[in-house]
């Protein structure tokens, strides 16, 4: 994606930083075809995820009906962080959680997600899940 002027023995003895300014380069601007890959990248990652999130939330309203309701379930594979809105069975008000950072481990054939550093509007969510491995459907680990 960028070019660079052919540096042949006009730099001498130059630092490298200094030979580059000297014959003026610049990086080339993206072209057009380079501009639609990247929102194209864009778009994949983020209907990805998507799709990742309303998987993720269909397991998890599965696995926890008992205690309540997972409202929102948004993922961001990139960054490798969660955003995840829950109602709970008597609960005044929805209670929110944020995964800052997340990591997948494969053991034995076995996926799993471990949940390394969470923000919660309930500190004992922050304690219950925090540091755990939970084990994923492999049709879910498939979209990370």
């Amino acid at each position: 994606m960028w070019s660079t002027a052919s540096a042949a023995g006009r730099t001498g003895d130059m630092s490298r930083w200094r030979a580059v300014n000297a014959l003026g380069w610049r990086p080339t601007p993206p072209t057009r075809f380079d501009f639609c890959l990247m929102m194209l990248g864009n778009m994949t990652r983020s209907l990805k995820d998507g799709a990742l999130g309303l998987s993720l939330k269909t397991f998890l309203n599965e696995r926890l009906s008992e205690y309540g309701k997972i409202i929102e379930c948004k993922i961001d594979t990139r960054r490798a962080c969660a955003h995840l809105t829950a109602i709970m069975h008597g609960g005044p008000e929805p209670v929110s959680a944020i995964v800052e950072r997340y990591e997948l481990e494969l053991e034995g054939g076995e996926h799993y997600i471990v949940l390394r550093k969470i923000n919660s509007s309930h500190p004992q969510l922050m304690q219950l899940f925090a540091g755990k491995r939970y084990k994923l459907p492999t049709a879910i680990y498939k979209l990370f």
